[in-house]
């Protein structure tokens, strides 16, 4: 089973500082996903980046939107787009409390 890198969007008048980001990075082991998730500057996006299977991101997806936090106004989120890389994206480090994950230092090498 292959692992892709896929991106993609929640776009609303009210996606930040409702929590949302931190409720999305705590889903991603549940759906056996590694990433991160980016506050764009316009205020009213936030990009999700997940590495894993194509299946599960899509399942991923698909949660979030049917669990849109009360707080927080989504209009839509994007189609996820998968890209083949080279490099491990991501690293997982268990700790007392949970699992922090570090994007990995460079850049990815997309492949193909």
């Amino acid at each position: 089973m292959s692992r892709l890198l896929g991106t993609f969007s929640v776009i609303g008048n009210k996606v930040q500082g409702t929590g949302y980001g931190p409720f999305i990075t705590g889903k991603f082991p549940d759906y056996n996903l590694e990433g991160s998730v980016v506050n764009e500057i316009s205020g009213y996006t936030i990009t999700i980046k997940v590495y894993g299977r194509k299946e599960d991101a899509k399942k991923f997806r698909n949660f979030l939107l049917d669990n849109i936090p009360t707080e927080a106004e989504v209009e839509y989120i994007t189609s996820v787009k998968f890209k083949k890389i080279s490099k491990v994206p991501y690293q997982r480090i268990s700790t007392t409390t949970g699992y922090l994950v570090l994007e990995q230092m460079g850049r990815f090498v997309e492949e193909g």
